[in-house]
C-alpha cells in the first residue's frame, strides 16, 4: 500500500469521528444557570433547581416535585439521552449511563456530554429547557 493511501486512511480514521461529533444536538446547549453536581433535581412551578444538574456517569439521577407544587411531571430527552428511557416520571430514579458519544467522545468534546431535556408540566405545558452535564 502507498503512502498517500495511508494517509487518506489516517485522514478518515480522525475527521469522521469529529465530524460526528460535530452534528450531535448537544453541542449548541445554552447554560441558563451555574452547573451544580447533584443527583437530585427538584420542580417547583415549572421550574427545575438546579436548572443545569452536573452527574457522574453511574450515579442515579431522581427528579421530585416540591412539596407545595400539585402539578404532575415527565421528563423527556428529545435528542440524545443520559439515561436508558427517553421519557421517565418523577420520583424514580435513573441510572446515568451517557450515549455513545458521551462515553468515547466526550474528552475530546465536552459538550458531548451536555443533555437538555423537556420538563412537561402533564396536561399543561413544557415547561423551560433545563439540563444535565454529565461527567466521569
Amino acid at each position: 500500500m502507498n503512502r498517500s493511501r495511508i494517509r487518506v486512511y489516517c485522514f478518515f480514521a480522525v475527521a469522521l469521528p469529529l465530524g460526528i461529533l460535530s452534528c450531535g444536538g448537544n453541542v449548541a446547549y445554552l447554560h441558563k444557570g451555574p452547573e451544580v453536581a447533584i443527583t437530585t433535581i427538584t420542580i417547583d412551578n415549572c421550574l427545575a433547581n438546579p436548572d443545569t444538574a452536573q452527574v457522574k456517569i453511574g450515579d442515579t439521577l431522581t427528579w421530585t416535585v416540591d412539596q407545595t407544587d400539585t402539578h404532575t411531571y415527565s421528563i423527556n430527552f428529545p435528542k440524545n439521552k443520559p439515561i436508558a428511557s427517553a421519557t421517565v416520571p418523577t420520583g424514580q430514579g435513573q441510572p446515568v449511563t451517557g450515549d455513545f458519544a458521551c462515553k468515547y467522545f466526550g474528552w475530546l468534546n465536552a459538550n458531548s456530554c451536555v443533555y437538555s431535556y423537556n420538563l412537561i408540566q402533564v396536561g399543561v405545558q413544557t415547561c423551560r429547557d433545563p439540563g444535565i452535564h454529565m461527567v466521569n
